[in-house]
């Protein structure tokens, strides 16, 4: 388990003890958001010109996210390519992401809001690292790193997922794919399906 102070600043579920003046004296209100704001920054990213379907998150959050303190739920490994012009593997991924506010709530944690569950392709996975997959999978971040001005053949990205607790993968790939953006609850299940269920028992 690898945990930052950062990480353990801002992790979901944790309470912020920093809201305590008592408890931590030293730690102002700005002091908190500057730790939070530089966990977020370290996993900003640029080039999303040159991922499939990336406006579906940016007219989620704005921008591209740094999928701080999100929980990947699955990973699925194909060695077919799921696109024309590909030749496999290919990396498919749910993540539940979220924006973290600044605001505490009653409960003593940072609000939450924008729950999504985010389905990510990869596509012709080169150097595959995978390890740590539990039933969390906290990250710190997503790194995408945009290879293109290297000129390599079949490589364009770099992409690492930074383990808070839990899962921990790196891998090279070729082209990167938002499938879908879901909103969800803050538990990661999707709000669509609750409301057809709910219609389902009406009928």
């Amino acid at each position: 388990m690898k945990l930052t102070g950062a990480a353990i600043l801002v992790s979901r579920g944790m309470k912020v003890l920093q809201a305590a003046p008592a408890a931590y004296p030293n730690r102002s209100a700005a002091a908190i958001g500057r730790l939070q704001q530089s966990a977020t920054e370290a996993y900003r990213m640029d080039g999303v010109d040159g991922i499939s379907g990336a406006g579906q998150l940016l007219r989620v959050f704005g921008s591209w996210p740094s999928f701080h303190d999100a929980e990947v739920l699955w990973l699925r490994l194909d060695r077919l390519a799921r696109r024309e012009g590909c030749y496999g593997p290919t990396l498919d991924t749910m993540v539940h992401a979220f924006e973290m506010t600044r605001e505490v709530g009653e409960d003593g944690r940072y609000a939450l809001r924008h729950h999504v569950l985010v389905h990510l392709r990869f596509l012709d996975v080169d150097e595959l690292r995978l390890e740590g997959f539990n039933y969390q999978n906290a990250l710190m971040g997503i790194t995408l790193r945009d290879l293109r001005d290297r000129q390599m053949e079949r490589v364009r990205w770099a992409a690492h997922f930074d383990s808070a607790f839990g899962v921990d993968a790196s891998f090279k790939c070729f082209a990167i794919e938002v499938i879908s953006v879901v909103p969800c609850n803050r538990a990661g299940e999707p709000i669509q399906a609750e409301h057809e269920s709910t219609q389902d028992g009406e009928s």
